[in-house]
């Protein structure tokens, strides 16, 4: 794949950090600008490898654009901008990074392409190879030869278990898609985003109970993926990290003040609660039993690898003037060995015996969480990037 590529150029003296050259990926698909229009259009999307993670996708260049009613013959009409990309790796382009300083030569070289329509070359996403081929083709192999649900009820019944486990399901605001629109009865319909959250989070525990050890053979491939969302008011409390909303001011519980004494916090005078947060662009929020939604923010998971809900976003008021964000959280135990052995990022909950509260500053926190629960138990595992997502 392209990460390959890129290792081979800098063993090659090429694209090394710090220089001013480099690297890309292309990619083109069709789309119509409505659900009934005739007119094909293509986009040609070229992406630097080299700015920074959640900015990269955002920020791409519109190198090509064709609009017909037929469609292009891929080799004409990717040929003028492939000759372009072959100027830029031999010949560069010329510049001035910092105003009134030197001329520089960057050398920009192109190490991986997603075309529809091409046989050859290097993907530069998972999303056609795997959400869109393997994993119906996986998912197909493994509810029709598998099953052990009796042959009187059959597939039918089969697909009515597995999406009703669906419904039940949480996910954080990352995901867009939820697991309610995914469907394995109507799995015809459902989109490579929504096949991907299947493969990645949803599959394994839908199927648990309803198919063979078969799955031991299967391997299912973690991706990194990212995203963000913006707000209307978000007061900034610490770098990447900010409290939404109005406060609540008051003083600390007894509880609270055991729990920041154990910390090291011994001059709280007064904490400032919220219900939301943004920490490096993920939204979290303080648990709500009575909630209905099927977003569900109110989990982390933690750089000690550990999951815990939320109870309470807080702003400590110290009596140095200083102020100190963090959350207070009850942690939960997990099972000592993945439930799954093929897929060891999916843990499953315990029942806790101690209801301690904790506290957790914003370093401290890594993830979102996906909440799974079943019928008998709950199985959670944390986003694995969270920047560039649906």
């Amino acid at each position: 794949m392209d990460g390959e590529v890129y290792k081979d150029l800098q063993a090659r003296g090429f694209a090394r950090p710090g220089s001013y050259e480099y690297t890309g990926i292309f990619s083109t698909d069709g789309c119509k600008k409505s659900m009934g229009s005739r007119i094909n259009i293509y986009p040609i999307f070229y992406r630097l490898n080299e700015v920074r993670v959640g900015l990269r996708q955002k920020f791409m260049f519109l190198a090509g654009l064709y609009v017909d009613r037929a469609e292009p013959k891929m080799l004409s009409f990717l040929k003028p901008f492939v000759t372009q990309l072959n100027s830029l790796s031999s010949r560069g382009v010329k510049w001035v990074p910092v105003p009134g300083g030197p001329e520089v030569v960057s050398r920009i070289f192109t190490v991986g392409f997603c075309v529809d329509d091409l046989r050859k070359g290097n993907a530069v996403d998972d999303l056609h190879v795997l959400y869109e081929f393997a994993a119906p083709h996986a998912t197909e192999l493994l509810i029709k030869e598998t099953t052990r649900i009796p042959q009187n009820m059959g597939l039918e019944v089969m697909c009515k278990i597995v999406d009703s486990r669906l419904k039940r399901f949480k996910t954080p605001s990352n995901i867009s898609r939820k697991p309610g629109t995914c469907s394995i009865a109507n799995r015809g319909q459902m989109t490579g985003t929504e096949w991907r959250n299947w493969a990645l989070y949803y599959g394994l525990p839908c199927l648990e109970g309803l198919i063979e050890s078969v799955l031991d053979s299967v391997k299912v491939r973690l991706h990194e993926l990212m995203g963000g969302e913006r707000y209307k008011r978000a007061d900034k409390i610490e770098d990447a990290a900010y409290v939404l909303g109005s406060a609540e001011i008051r003083a600390p519980t007894e509880e609270e003040m055991a729990v920041l004494l154990r910390e090291g916090y011994q001059n709280v005078s007064l904490v400032k609660t919220y219900k939301r947060a943004l920490i490096r662009s993920c939204k979290y929020t303080v648990q709500n039993l009575n909630s209905v939604s099927k977003t569900e923010d109110c989990m982390v998971f933690t750089h000690s690898n550990t999951y815990c809900t939320i109870c309470g976003i807080v702003v400590l008021q110290l009596e140095d003037h200083r102020e100190v964000f963090g959350m207070f959280v009850r942690k939960h135990d997990v099972a000592p060995e993945p439930p799954f052995r093929i897929a060891r990022h999916v843990s499953k909950l315990l029942p806790s015996e101690f209801d301690i509260l904790h506290f957790l500053g914003s370093k401290q926190i890594r993830s979102p969480v996906v909440r799974m629960p079943m019928s008998d138990c709950v199985y959670v595992c944390p986003l694995p990037n969270h920047f560039e997502i649906d």
